[in-house]
């Protein structure tokens, strides 16, 4: 994903969940940095953190179906339709 893409994703999410202007950097950076962690992973690895991380939000009730389905929402127009495609597949399974 380009950087400026990230900006925009960052910045729709930060909108969506009503964080201040002033805030919006941070959360531009921690979407940088979490994209730098799992670059060189395998699909398999890449797979396998999503799926425990979202047990372990689901468990602690910091995911929701409605926040999965407002992060889809905000992402999918800078997605291809393929990746819109096994988004949606992924979300369902995380549901």
């Amino acid at each position: 994903m380009k950087k400026r893409d990230l900006r925009s994703m960052a910045n729709q999410t930060a909108k969506a969940a009503g964080t201040p202007p002033e805030n919006m950097e941070g959360e531009t950076r921690r979407l940088e940095d979490m994209a730098a962690q799992f670059s060189g992973k395998s699909q398999q690895e890449l797979m396998s953190e999503l799926m425990r991380r979202s047990a372990q939000k689901k468990a602690d009730g910091s995911l929701s179906s409605e926040s999965l389905e407002n992060f889809f929402k905000s992402a999918a127009p800078m997605l291809t339709p393929e990746q819109r495609r096994n988004m949606r597949k992924l979300i369902d399974q995380i549901k």
